[in-house]
């Protein structure tokens, strides 16, 4: 919970300016156009991962669509008073056990170029598999078939996209970023959790929900996979400039919160 601080030194004869971000035209990004694989090979998914090339070399302003999954530590501990009142002493711990990048522009619109599964070797208390989609065993090197990288590996990946200037587009990135701990300024941040929020309703929107009322399609209807949410989250923001630029943005979001609370915002039959 500390407040990381840099201290910069320079010559003081060299004068006034320093370029804060010269180091960025030399950083290594010959990680993001290989694979570092700890275990198994490359699975084929709902479209065929491919890797970046040189001349897709992210810039400032590339859109990708991103999405994570996390399996969960520990339990959320909690006291209870001699009232009965329950407090919370300690939260879920969770860990990183998935992440997928997908392009979102130029002629590989929505193929993925990283989907990563992170070894975990902590002992796992749950894997919420009905949320992450990540089965026992996937995270171990010994027993997985999954594409397996340290988590270092899925973090310098992660970290050089936000530093070469990349716009990530997903729904509820907010938890996201922090359980994976990296802090992404809001300039390169496209939440369409937050653009189909209406400020007035006590609740915001599920992709699930979002994606049936505007596309009238399915998704997550078995357990979650990072890829199909990344790309629904490109589908929605991609609709959201479509209505913002027609005009018809509010009235739109004022329909599904009616649909929604018809339906107990649940999609019929599912």
């Amino acid at each position: 919970w500390k407040t990381p601080v840099t201290a910069v030194y320079k010559i003081a004869e060299s004068g006034n300016d320093f370029n804060y971000n010269g180091w960025k035209q030399q950083i290594n990004t010959e990680i993001l156009y290989r694979d570092f694989f700890s275990a198994a090979e490359r699975e084929t998914k709902i479209v065929e991962y491919k890797l970046l090339t040189k001349e897709e070399a992210p810039r400032p302003g590339t859109i990708v669509g991103i999405d994570a999954e996390f399996v969960q530590l520990a339990p959320p501990e909690y006291i209870f008073g001699s009232n009965g009142k329950k407090t919370l002493v300690k939260p879920k711990k969770l860990s990183l056990a998935r992440v997928s990048v997908i392009r979102g522009e130029g002629e590989k619109y929505g193929v993925p170029f990283i989907d990563d599964y992170i070894i975990t070797n902590e002992h796992i208390d749950d894997y919420i598999t009905s949320f992450s989609g990540i089965e026992p065993g996937d995270l171990d090197p010994n027993t997985s078939k999954r594409t397996l990288v340290p988590l270092q590996v899925a973090y310098r990946k992660l970290w050089l996209l936000l530093n070469l200037g990349c716009v990530f587009v997903g729904h509820s990135l907010g938890g996201d970023f922090r359980i994976i701990n990296i802090q992404v300024p809001k300039t390169q941040i496209r939440d369409t959790a937050e653009f189909f929020y209406s400020k007035k309703e006590k609740r915001k929107l599920g992709l699930k929900f979002l994606i049936y009322f505007l596309f009238n399609e399915r998704v997550q209807t078995g357990n979650h996979d990072s890829i199909e949410d990344a790309m629904s989250a490109l589908q929605l923001y991609e609709k959201y400039l479509e209505l913002s630029k027609q005009g018809t943005l509010e009235s739109t979001i004022n329909r599904i919160y009616l649909e929604g609370q018809f339906t107990r915002f649940r999609i019929p039959n599912a």
